[in-house]
């Protein structure tokens, strides 16, 4: 076995059924791959639809609702294979995705997959790299580090390693601080231009989105710099700067209730880190 391609679902029954039909048993096969989806709760059907449709599959359940952070690292210790491949439920493959992501494996690489919009085929996320404030900006893709879990491999051994996703965020960021975990630790990444998957999710966040995403960012990178002063000094007036004027072109172009939800996330991040017993940050499952 190769691969072990991850796929964590709240009902998506549909969008499902697409990107399994896409993962042919052929294809496993031919690149000696397992899929396993694990179900997140799911209340439509999907559990069913996949015992019925894909018998080939592997099925897991998580014990309670638990997000996709905490659902995906279930499934990680139960795959049989060195690398590990991470695949959105609404996303669909396209070939030669798998050939793609098993011939890179090295067993010391992250791989970086591209990620198109499903319906208008544009470039949805492209090749990143991460800043110190945790934000990525584009560049080549030579030089991409970060990537979303929509399509990211990463070695089983390394991914033990660094503790999986971490589930003080149950989404939003969890793939991002999972990739500056790995690059802290040493490891390459690589950016695959022809594994290819085609995405129904938006790009863009909106409303409680904006906030629970800034929060996360916020507090991974506080407890990323926990060990010196100096770097979490710099992180917050750095980050600060970049809220403040982000902030201020929102409102001047009409999105102050955005803003207000950046600005709520950003604070709401810092009264958890200092003051943990006091906050309780909430966050709605996707």
């Amino acid at each position: 076995m190769n691969a072990s391609i991850i796929i964590a679902v709240y009902n998506r029954r549909e969008e499902l059924r697409e990107c399994l039909e896409a993962l042919t048993p052929a294809a496993l096969e031919a690149w000696k791959a397992e899929v396993l989806v694990i179900d997140d709760g799911s209340t439509d059907g999907t559990a069913e639809m996949v015992a019925r449709d894909f018998p080939h599959v592997r099925r897991l359940k998580t014990p309670g609702r638990m997000g996709p952070t905490g659902a995906r690292n279930l499934a990680a210790a139960e795959a049989k294979s060195p690398l590990l491949i991470f695949l959105d439920s609404d996303a669909v493959p396209e070939a030669p995705w798998l050939e793609e992501m098993t011939a890179h494996d090295d067993g010391k690489t992250v791989l970086i997959g591209e990620i198109l919009d499903y319906h208008s085929l544009k470039l949805q996320y492209g090749p990143r790299r991460s800043t110190f404030i945790g934000k990525s900006l584009p560049c080549k893709p030579e030089r991409a580090n970060v990537g979303p879990s929509c399509n990211l491999a990463i070695p089983a051994a390394a991914f033990k390693e660094l503790g999986g996703f971490w589930e003080e965020i149950p989404f939003g960021f969890e793939d991002s601080f999972l990739c500056i975990n790995a690059r802290a630790q040493g490891m390459a990444f690589r950016y695959l231009e022809k594994a290819v998957v085609r995405h129904k999710g938006k790009k863009e966040r909106v409303g409680d989105t904006i906030r629970v995403t800034e929060h996360n960012g916020v507090y991974a990178m506080l407890h990323f710099y926990r060990g010196s002063f100096w770097k979490q000094l710099f992180f917050t007036i750095a980050n600060g700067a970049w809220l403040f004027t982000r902030c201020i072109l929102w409102t001047t172009q009409g999105k102050a209730a955005d803003a207000r939800q950046l600005w709520q996330g950003w604070t709401s991040a810092y009264k958890r880190y200092y003051f943990p017993a006091s906050t309780a940050e909430k966050q709605e499952l996707p």
